[in-house]
């Protein structure tokens, strides 16, 4: 079965400089958007500001149909690390 695109949901982990404006753009389309960060003073402020659901506990955040992932990776030892990809 194909979804509509008025019928994604999206979820965008990490809210920083990048998710917070891609989350913005795709809810600005109509989609549903849930954001996700490990930070809750970042979740507060979203949540304040923000016109798309916004959490930092996975369980609350139901299926989605797309992730988008924008956490940092930074350098270390000449290599990107993905740790936080995977925390």
């Amino acid at each position: 079965m194909m979804l509509k695109m008025s019928q994604m949901k999206v979820c965008v982990v990490g809210l920083g400089q990048v998710g917070i404006p891609v989350a913005q753009y795709v809810e600005a389309k109509g989609l549903e958007v849930w954001g996700i960060d490990i930070n809750p003073i970042t979740v507060e402020n979203v949540h304040k500001t923000g016109n798309f659901k916004v959490t930092n506990i996975w369980q609350d955040v139901p299926q989605a149909d797309v992730y988008i992932i924008c956490v940092t990776t930074s350098q270390r030892n000449d290599t990107p690390d993905l740790s936080p990809v995977f925390d």
